[in-house]
């Protein structure tokens, strides 16, 4: 017999998220399908749609680039009294006159490059710094 686990806030507010977002794509769709009908074939609407689409994203897209870290607005007092906070509120500091994609690019990437850095050097280590223990989940 399967036990029930209770969902945790952040599940419940993903579903009620997934639920709005549905109900939303529902009201948009019942406006965009009379504009549909207009049209001679299931090939068309569809390449109504993707052209339509690729238009705003193209748009998105110019904004987004025209983005300064000031313009975002970085609420950081949910995170805990930490180091990592405080170097964080320093790159904010710092990078606020930044174009916001470049400092993420940039971010990810320097994240990345520790990451494998991290890995490989603990992958230089001895194997007797691994217990059995540390190979086997608990269930």
């Amino acid at each position: 017999m399967q036990r029930k686990q209770n969902k945790t806030k952040e599940q419940i507010k993903d579903d009620i998220r997934a639920i709005e977002k549905t109900k939303r794509q529902i009201i948009l769709a019942k406006l965009l399908f009379p504009h549909m009908g207009d049209l001679g074939c299931i090939y068309d609407a569809q390449t109504a749609l993707s052209a339509f689409s690729g238009y705003l994203q193209a748009e998105m897209e110019k904004k987004l680039r025209e983005l300064k870290v000031a313009d975002l607005k970085i609420d950081l007092s949910d995170e805990p009294e930490s180091a990592i906070k405080n170097t964080m509120v320093k790159f904010l500091g710092q990078l606020e006159p930044e174009n916001a994609q470049d400092v993420v690019d940039l971010l990810e990437s320097y994240a990345r490059i520790l990451g494998t850095y991290g890995q490989n050097q603990f992958l230089k280590n001895p194997m007797s710094i691994i217990k059995v223990e540390d190979l086997i989940k608990d269930e």
